[in-house]
């Protein structure tokens, strides 16, 4: 069943077209891929999902519900079900891995300290992370970094989870215990994922359902076992790297 729909989105800036006409739906608690080339559009997409930017035009549906037709408030309400685990991790650099963890809680207002503290340290524990919180961000590996940030995306136990990049700039044992992570937690929390990502062995180990991105629309959706035996020319072309075929520059 769909909980998340895009339906003829357009978003451009200036001249440059970035999406047209981009339509998106996503079933609940799967964890659905978008792979695409660098510049495609594959992060606008995301920023757009979750409220950090507006379409030009279009529809956007989450959990049945025309974003375009709800109050201010309401926004919100849907809003805080949403997790994101951005590229950089974009932990907070003057506060500790503690308060980091801890900060969509302080934001809703409604957790005694008590609390903030047992959630903070299960989702640490969660993602593999134990007696580092009182830590700062500077002390932190790249990988760890991401596994804080992967903490503090789910602390809330929102209902969506949204991955930008989640491997980007990590050596391939890193990125692989980042892809675990990434379905352990779908398993355990039961969210419904997005993933953007160009990382093909990423896809692989995390998606149900895989669409490719470029031309300024989502073009080809399939199960993940699907889209790569595909031998549509446009997933052929990215999965073999080759610079001729119909994904231009």
């Amino acid at each position: 069943m769909s909980i998340l729909s895009m339906t003829n989105i357009c978003k451009s800036f200036g001249d440059k077209v970035i999406l047209s006409n981009l339509s998106l739906s996503v079933n609940e608690g799967e964890t659905f891929v978008i792979l695409g080339p660098s510049g495609c559009g594959k992060s606008v997409t995301l920023r757009i999902l979750t409220g950090l930017m507006q379409a030009d035009s279009g529809t956007l549906s989450i959990d049945g519900k025309n974003m375009a037709e709800l109050s201010k408030s309401q926004k919100s309400v849907v809003f805080r079900s949403m997790g994101m685990l951005f590229q950089n991790a974009a932990l907070f650099d003057s506060m500790s891995v503690y308060e980091n963890v801890a900060y969509g809680l302080r934001q809703i207002g409604t957790f005694k300290e008590n609390e903030i503290r047992d959630t903070v340290l299960k989702n640490l524990s969660m993602v593999g992370l134990t007696s580092i919180e009182n830590l700062m961000p500077s002390e932190l590996s790249g990988g760890m970094k991401k596994r804080v940030g992967l903490a503090r995306a789910i602390a809330t136990r929102p209902r969506f989870i949204f991955y930008d990049e989640p491997t980007t700039g990590l050596d391939p044992i890193r990125a692989t215990e980042i892809d675990l992570l990434i379905r352990k937690l779908q398993n355990e929390l039961g969210a419904t994922a997005i993933v953007i990502t160009h990382d093909l062995k990423s896809a692989l180990h995390v998606a149900d359902r895989v669409g490719l991105h470029y031309g300024g629309q989502i073009q080809t959706v399939a199960n993940t076992n699907d889209f790569f035996k595909s031998s549509d020319p446009a997933i052929r072309q990215f999965l073999d790297g080759n610079p001729i075929g119909p994904i231009t520059a």
